[in-house]
């Protein structure tokens, strides 16, 4: 697999920093081969499915966007679980400090209240002060250590918050009073987010109702109605010649690619949802990147309800009429 790892040197690169921050227990060129691999299989055969029934005009394009989407989707993926990884982090980053400075007080050394400060309750933090300690056992420099932990959690919060500790170490301060007003200035800013979080609470409700329900109803109704204006003014009969001679009215055949109409709601749905979830992640996340998550809630959401609501008004158009 190693070997179509080669193909996307950049790509590679990326899964290699996403496989660290996600902290997968997996070869990062082997995966990156593996996705490479398996998005070359499924492109391959969406080409011949496609050239064998519909034709080789499309066959080609669609295969090319799958080779470079199916890398994308795992991507995505890797993306999502480092940004739950360092969340985590950050939730209980103050615990974690405030515990640590507490057995910094009690008189252990900065291995022992690193290893005694690992608790099960602080998920990631666990790991990480625990393989800290063990480097700072062995003789590795504690700032050093820090810093590599910085590195493999991909948070700006934890990363600078540990690149002030290590700064007071350098500098000689008080490592216990350090950490203690490190993690009371976490909680506040904690606290500060939750207040924004609910002050935005309308926000996000008016975008999920927009893009989940009113935007599919309306483009469910208006595509009703132009598939029935069009097979209404389709079955006028036109006036003869001496009826059209007297009076200044004219009716042409109304030529409207309904099939098309609804391929471009579609995508119209599809776009919305992408980039209503990256603002809902600004917004109650302060990052894009929190936001999707929503992306295949919503598409899924606006679709069915665009397809229901079809559904419905033919229907309703039928027994009527």
């Amino acid at each position: 697999m190693r070997l179509f790892a080669r193909f996307s040197p950049k790509f590679t690169e990326k899964i290699e920093k996403l496989v660290e921050y996600a902290n997968v227990k997996k070869n990062p060129r082997e995966l990156a081969g593996m996705i490479i691999f398996i998005s070359l299989v499924i492109a391959v055969v969406a080409f011949v499915a496609l050239f064998l029934f519909v034709g080789w005009i499309y066959s080609i394009p669609v295969a090319v966007v799958i080779y470079f989407v199916v890398p994308l989707i795992f991507q995505l993926m890797l993306v999502l679980k480092a940004d739950k990884r360092a969340s985590q982090a950050e939730e209980a980053l103050p615990d974690a400090l405030q515990l640590m400075a507490t057995n910094l007080r009690a008189g252990l050394t900065t291995d022992k209240a690193l290893l005694v400060s690992a608790r099960e309750e602080f998920g990631v933090l666990n790991e990480e002060f625990k393989r800290v300690a063990k480097e700072i056992a062995v003789g590795k420099e504690i700032t050093e250590s820090l810093k590599r932990m910085s590195e493999r959690i991909h948070s700006d919060l934890v990363e600078r918050t540990l690149s002030l500790i290590i700064f007071g170490i350098i500098s000689g301060g008080e490592l216990a009073s350090l950490l203690e007003e490190s993690a009371a200035s976490l909680r506040q800013q904690s606290l500060t987010r939750k207040q924004i979080h609910a002050s935005v609470l309308m926000y996000t409700i008016f975008i999920i109702v927009a893009v989940a329900a009113i935007s599919p109803l309306l483009f469910g109704l208006s595509s009703v109605l132009t598939e029935t204006m069009q097979e209404t003014i389709g079955s006028i009969e036109a006036p003869p010649p001496e009826v059209t001679s007297q009076v200044p009215l004219s009716i042409s055949p109304v030529d409207i690619d309904v099939g098309l109409i609804r391929i471009f709601i579609i995508i119209l749905l599809v776009v919305s949802a992408i980039l209503s979830s990256l603002v809902l992640g600004l917004i109650s996340k302060g990052n894009e990147k929190a936001g999707l998550k929503y992306i295949p809630i919503l598409m899924i959401i606006s679709l069915v309800v665009f397809f229901v609501v079809r559904t419905g008004i033919v229907k309703l158009l039928e027994m009527f009429f």
